[in-house]
């Protein structure tokens, strides 16, 4: 059989594949040929990719004949794109509704569970429980801390004058100690603590890396500072997922939490501050 491809393209004219084919090549001549992907097509507007990863809605006019006029393009959030950081908490989040449908006898979404396993690593926590534990695991038994506990009168006396300026950007509410029935309302507030903790936690790292002993010292005071930066790396990092995983029921985990590590946070800060002014590099006495 044979069949004329002048035939064929009088049915095309104006069939919904020339129209998306049409508009296709009008988005590309838009984006001045910049690589974009059309996700989605619609008769007056399209959902596409810019070459830099954003999501736009662009709006249209197709023609009787074909022509596709009137372009404009915006970003847009109605194609939700979830960042790297987001990642953990967008897979617990399918996990608790996989769970609960199944516990509700409800059927699960084939797609949900592609999404949900392409994303997945081994080595990530997506439970809150989970990141509790390990940072009760990072802090269990520092030798910073021990350190401390023995020589805790001399090192406060030692950095009398300047604890409470050491101690001041750190969180002082005690979420812990709000009635449960109005912690809910803080959470925001919480969120916000925790990130400041973490934040604050990880900066030690730094300054115990650019910490430099005579050799006498360097023993004693390198194992401190490196229990020191471990534990800071360890509880930051842990810190910042636990409050991107956190929600309303965890809140008042999180909150003891919170409360426990910015008090310990406070004391790390002294004790870095400390051995800082035996290192060789003390920027404070310069």
């Amino acid at each position: 059989m044979y069949i004329q491809g002048s035939a064929i393209d009088k049915r095309f004219k104006g069939s919904l594949e020339h129209q998306a084919l049409a508009i296709k090549e009008a988005l590309v001549e838009h984006f001045d040929g910049s690589p974009v992907r059309i996700l989605a097509t619609h008769a007056k507007h399209a959902y596409a990719m810019t070459e830099d990863g954003v999501i736009v809605k662009v709006t249209y006019k197709v023609e009787s004949k074909g022509g596709v006029t009137g372009i404009k393009s915006k970003p847009t959030k109605d194609i939700a794109v979830i960042e790297d950081g987001e990642i953990p908490a967008f897979v617990a989040g399918n996990f608790r509704e996989m769970v609960e449908a199944a516990l509700d006898g409800k059927g699960i979404p084939r797609t949900q569970v592609r999404e949900t396993i392409q994303l997945l690593d081994k080595d990530e926590p997506y439970w809150i429980s989970d990141v509790l534990e390990k940072i009760d695991e990072a802090i269990d038994s520092s030798a910073w801390h021990v350190m401390y506990e023995t020589n805790q009168e001399k090192i406060r006396t030692a950095m009398h004058g300047r604890i409470r300026k050491i101690e001041a950007p750190f969180p002082s509410t005690k979420f812990a100690k709000i009635s449960s029935s109005k912690l809910d309302q803080f959470e925001s507030e919480l969120r916000e603590a925790v990130n400041l903790v973490a934040k604050l936690t990880t900066e030690m790292v730094d300054e115990c890396t650019n910490m430099v002993f005579d050799q006498e010292q360097d023993e004693f005071f390198s194992v401190i500072c490196e229990s020191l930066k471990v534990e800071a790396q360890a509880v930051g990092g842990l810190l910042s997922k636990a409050e991107k995983l956190m929600r309303s029921e965890d809140v008042g985990r999180v909150a003891e939490a919170h409360d426990r590590l910015a008090e310990r946070a406070k004391t790390m800060a002294v004790v870095t501050a400390y051995i800082k002014g035996k290192s060789r590099h003390n920027d404070d006495e310069e």
